[in-house]
């Protein structure tokens, strides 16, 4: 959907530039579904959006060296 030109995603102590894809699945109640994603540290954020608008986001640590 979207491509950051600056650094304007907060991970950890990092500001870094992401990448932002949705994906529309219309099951067990989830509407929407976003992900946020880094070329150095993969996806580093996921949002639910559910029947009734409301919203869930969660950040994604990696707690191994890839």
């Amino acid at each position: 959907v979207s491509k950051s030109s600056e650094d304007d995603y907060d991970f950890g102590f990092f500001l870094i530039k992401v990448m932002v894809i949705e994906e529309n699945p219309n099951k067990w109640g989830v509407s929407k579904i976003k992900y946020w994603a880094n070329h150095k540290f993969g996806i580093v954020g996921v949002e639910f959006t559910f029947d009734d608008q409301s919203t869930a986001k969660y950040p994604v640590f990696m707690s191994a060296p890839s």
